[in-house]
């Protein structure tokens, strides 16, 4: 069974040989090496993608949200949006909205989308295409691009009121969403990522009524257009979203990561849409990974086939899909470990 296959079958129910594994790039190995001392693990980090080759192609392109680097720390970069992204030790954070007054919406310029859909990244595509899965990322955040580009107080008052130029921004990003599915259906692509960090530690960062009324009908038909296009919606959350996961499964996401699986519930994510939706990531990076033992990483690890990935498909392993900087080597080996020894689905 080729990496493709493997995960197709994962995603569609159909029976693959093992749980598919994602060692890529955008789920944190770059990112995890460029920080602090862990530069001296590369050779570890390359073993482990050695003997845990990657089953998907993710092309390195940029996306909504994305920000901007700048040269140095506490220095402020603008993104294509005009978004000002302040340099940290780690990352950036938006700190310039332009949309901080209404006045400036309809003088607001959005991006070419051609800029997300970089100069050979077709043909990268077409060499990928049929032995590994490739899904683009592209699309970031919804939801957290308007909070970005209005500031995140602003927009939480601006929901709270139901004020009309936010529906207008809203509509103006989504028009902008499905310019981009309809171009990334031309090229051909297996699946297509979203995001939004909809939770909190306990709780949505919106009421379930003001996100199904806002927020829903607009996932809803950027989803559709996706699945018209022939490929599969990935879509990632942070946070308790447990209010809203069914939600989530009945507008077509076919791929959920929940990045924080244990939050909500790792049994109850299986009882509740388990079988309806393939679940991707999401081991504890809060506690177990960054500070457990291997023997609680193994345990957990086992605990999440035995709930998630025990139909015939329905889960997708991404080690290190929160960041997670802090992850000693050997629970990161200990993750990857159990999932090749456990992940394998009876036939």
């Amino acid at each position: 069974m080729n990496p493709r296959d493997r995960l197709m079958k994962a995603i569609e129910f159909n029976g693959p040989d093992r749980i598919p594994i994602i060692t890529w790039r955008a789920e944190g190995y770059r990112e995890w090496l460029r920080f602090g001392d862990h530069e001296m693990h590369r050779p570890a980090i390359e073993a482990l993608q050695c003997d845990y080759p990657c089953d998907a192609f993710y092309p390195d392109t940029p996306w909504i949200g994305g920000g901007a680097v700048a040269p140095r720390i506490g220095e402020v970069a603008f993104d294509k949006w005009g978004i000002g992204w302040a340099r940290m030790q780690q990352g950036c954070i938006e700190s310039v909205h332009p949309l901080l007054d209404w006045s400036s919406l309809d003088s607001l310029v959005f991006p070419n989308p051609a800029f997300y859909i970089p100069p050979g990244i077709a043909d990268e595509i077409n060499e990928s295409r049929g032995e590994r899965y490739v899904y683009v990322g592209t699309f970031g955040g919804f939801f957290q691009h308007m909070a970005s580009l209005r500031g995140y107080e602003n927009m939480m008052i601006d929901l709270a009121r139901d004020a009309p130029e936010l529906h207008v921004l809203a509509d103006r990003l989504l028009d902008y969403f499905l310019q981009l599915i309809d171009a990334w259906r031309e090229i051909g692509v297996d699946g297509m990522f979203f995001g939004d960090d909809l939770g909190m530690q306990d709780r949505l960062i919106v009421r379930p009524a003001m996100w199904r009324a806002f927020v829903k009908p607009r996932y809803q038909q950027m989803f559709d257009a996706v699945h018209r296009a022939g490929s599969h919606v990935w879509f990632h959350t942070d946070g308790y979203v447990m209010d809203i996961v069914e939600d989530l499964v009945e507008i077509g996401i076919d791929v959920l990561n929940v990045n924080q699986l244990a939050l909500n519930g790792i049994e109850s994510l299986g009882q509740r849409v388990g079988g309806r939706v393939c679940f991707m990531g999401g081991l504890d990076h809060q506690r177990i990974l960054p500070f457990g033992t291997k023997a609680e990483v193994v345990e957990h690890v086992q605990q999440v086939i035995e709930h998630l990935a025990k139909r015939d498909g329905g889960y997708i392993a991404v080690p290190l899909s929160g960041g997670g900087y802090d992850t000693p080597i050997t629970n990161l080996r200990a993750a990857l470990d159990t999932f090749g020894e456990h992940g394998h689905h009876a036939r």
